[in-house]
């Protein structure tokens, strides 16, 4: 049968769109193969199946080969008996969730005919092992009360291990005294090697999934990159107060700005709970490079995977990280997302230099040279697959993002109250105020946003700073919204312009662009301030 028009092969499908999303895993999709496919049919449909992975995804469909080649190449002993616990599982299953018939629950064990063996594929297993396995899925429902189905893939496999274990056990007590020790040793051996297999037939490297300035789910490609390498992501975020803030007071981060990222990280944290996973904090002390080999060396990390900052002091840091962590053997990613654009890929060619500054002047520059399309956001993961053992961190306190000052007689200011009753920090609170925004206060961006007295600005940049929103999705929004308010729109130029300028200019933060204003000076005199 072509294998287009195999109703099978279209469940195959859907179950290879979960793995790409991170719904299932490599080791349960072949898992699940071999049940829907049988032995013979994975054999020879498999790579067929999987091969539009080789070009988009060639590291899962490596993994997927290693899984498919080790299984395949133990022997026929080896396949019968793994084929037979993966029958023993969907039988097991079936009578969970239907009436067992009398017929076939009160068939005694002794009633199969004696010197026939159990061969061939899981069609021949599962039509001659009927009149043996229904006992065992009766003795399955008689433990586990009523009628009661497998709620997650994990407890699937552990049915399948169990009904291998006790079939083994069965067969031994079958041959008796006959069998050899040797064989007996052998037997488990093979046992204990299935057992492995259907927990985890290749144990992928895990990877570090090094959270910055993109402390969200949705539309975040960085993340989406960890789940299409199949393999348990570990979610961290670094905290170098000297390497973030630059080299110079200038660019140095508020107390305000602290606050706000450290109850951005505590929703992140929330939102990776809910998707079974959650955020390692770390205070990286010497520098974010030394923390990061620190955490390679403990989890056996083999990728790295980030989103790009523009900055020129982050840029020359991460340069400098990911080089040394590639020479040591780690692959490392970095993913655009913080600017609609990449700053660094915008020239002025075609465009001159003239009007440069100017938001009119980069727009042209990137019509003149574009480099792809913007793209479509991308939806959050319903879930995370995890590692068996998690890096330890610190409490997020420890990182004194949030310090409040203390009085004399020991008490706090807490000075954020009112930040903590205007503002709500997590992700969805973004959308919640673009929403709003699209449906009033836009109306009177275009002529209005420069009054402070009425609610006519969007009130979103610190959420774009910490990328708890992506100008991608803010971009979609408006547009499917029907703004027609160029300026707001506009906006999201002058914010890309801005890192532009950056890698234009990377003393800007410090030095101005126009020559008269280097000469003017700060005044340190107090009673100026005093109105």
């Amino acid at each position: 049968m072509p294998v287009d028009n195999n109703s099978e092969i279209s469940q195959i499908r859907h179950l290879l769109r979960e793995l790409l999303t991170g719904r299932e895993d490599p080791e349960g999709f072949f898992c699940f193969c071999l049940s829907i496919l049988g032995n013979r049919g994975t054999r020879i449909q498999f790579g067929e199946i999987i091969s539009p992975l080789s070009y988009y995804h060639p590291q899962l469909h490596s993994q997927l080969i290693t899984i498919y080649e080790g299984y395949f190449s133990k022997d026929a002993d080896d396949e019968l008996e793994l084929a037979l616990a993966l029958s023993l599982a969907d039988i097991s299953q079936t009578f969970t969730t239907q009436p067992v018939p009398a017929s076939h629950a009160q068939v005694p064990l002794t009633s199969l005919p004696k010197g026939e063996t159990l061969s061939g594929g899981i069609n021949n297993t599962v039509g001659k092992t009927t009149s043996c396995d229904a006992p065992k899925s009766s003795n399955i429902l008689k433990e586990s009360g009523k009628s009661k189905p497998a709620t997650n893939k994990n407890e699937h496999r552990a049915e399948a291990a169990s009904s291998l274990a006790n079939d083994n056990d069965s067969q031994e007590k079958l041959h008796g005294g006959n069998q050899p020790e040797q064989s007996r040793k052998s037997r488990r051996r093979q046992r204990k090697r299935q057992q492995q297999l259907l927990k985890s037939p290749a144990s992928p490297c895990p990877v570090l999934l090094w959270f910055r300035r993109d402390l969200r789910l949705l539309d975040n490609p960085a993340l989406i990159g960890c789940l299409e390498l199949g393999a348990p992501v570990i979610p961290v975020f670094l905290w170098n107060a000297q390497e973030e803030e630059g080299p110079g007071v200038t660019v140095a981060a508020g107390g305000a700005c602290k606050y706000w990222l450290h109850q951005a990280l505590m929703c992140l944290n929330h939102a990776l709970k809910r998707i079974g996973s959650h955020l390692v904090t770390i205070r990286a002390e010497s520098s974010s490079l030394e923390c990061l080999q620190r955490l390679v060396e403990e989890t056996g990390a083999g990728t790295v995977v980030a989103t790009a900052l523009y900055e020129p002091w982050l840029k020359e840091r991460d340069e400098g990280v990911f080089k040394t962590l590639q020479l040591q053997g780690v692959s490392c990613q970095l993913h655009h997302s913080y600017c609609l654009r990449d700053p660094y890929t915008v020239t002025t060619q075609g465009v001159g230099l003239r009007g440069i500054g100017s938001v009119s002047h980069f727009m042209s520059c990137c019509e003149q040279n574009p480099v792809g399309a913007i793209g479509a956001p991308l939806d959050a993961p319903s879930a995370l697959p995890v590692p068996s053992a998690w890096p330890p961190g610190c409490p997020l306190e420890q990182l004194g993002l949030a310090r409040m000052p203390r009085r004399r007689d020991g008490t706090t200011v807490d000075w954020a109250v009112n930040i903590r009753r205007d503002w709500d920090f997590t992700e969805e609170g973004a959308h919640v105020r673009l929403e709003a925004f699209l449906q009033d206060g836009v109306q009177r961006y275009e002529k209005e946003s420069a009054r402070a007295d009425a609610p006519n600005t969007s009130c979103l940049s610190p959420y774009l700073h910490w990328g708890q929103m992506s100008p991608r999705w803010l971009l979609w929004d408006a547009r499917a919204a029907r703004c027609r308010s160029p300026k707001f729109q506009r906006k999201l130029a002058w914010r890309d312009l801005a890192y532009w300028q950056l890698t234009l200019f990377p003393d800007l933060p410090w030095e101005s662009l126009r020559p008269p204003y280097k000469a003017l000076r700060w005044s340190s005199e107090r009673a100026h301030l005093r109105a």
